[in-house]
């Protein structure tokens, strides 16, 4: 029997209905790509020992630099964007000794807004109602470090 054209698989939908999960992640990989395009200077920070040579990327497309606000902590440092009303990025330092001390941990599911953020800028328990995302964590890494 001769292969004809009509016998070529066919395309139906668009590639979201098909393939959920993969363009799921190209929306997420285009989104990274956006926010780490725009963070590729380096600048002074007020809390150095949780970068790489002590410099903070600085965010460098002008539609995210507005209600910025550097966040440093004792374990890690954040900078919060007021206009998503999330992290553009969290950094922390890590050792062998802070990842084996980790391993004893227990994550704790405990949300609160952030008071050191203007009440407008920052995130309530009331925008995470239903999302269906995790709440707040603005440490990524959350389980990475034992602190006494």
């Amino acid at each position: 029997m001769a292969c004809t054209a009509d016998a070529r698989l066919r395309h139906t939908g668009p590639p979201s209905k098909i393939f959920p999960r993969f363009s799921y992640m190209l929306r997420t990989l285009a989104f990274s790509l956006t926010v780490l395009a725009g963070t590729s200077v380096l600048a002074n920070t007020a809390c150095p020992q949780h970068f790489a040579a002590g410099q903070r990327p600085v965010v460098t497309n002008p539609k995210m630099q507005p209600r910025t606000q550097e966040l440093c902590f004792k374990a890690f440092a954040v900078l919060h964007s007021g206009l998503s009303r999330t992290p553009l990025y969290a950094a922390e330092h890590l050792t062998r000794q802070n990842m084996k001390n980790a391993a004893k941990l227990s994550r704790k599911d405990s949300f609160h807004a952030e008071d050191a953020l203007p009440e407008g800028d920052r995130a309530e328990l009331s925008d995470y109602e239903r999302s269906g995302y995790d709440r707040g964590h603005l440490q990524y890494p959350v389980k990475n470090i034992l602190i006494s």
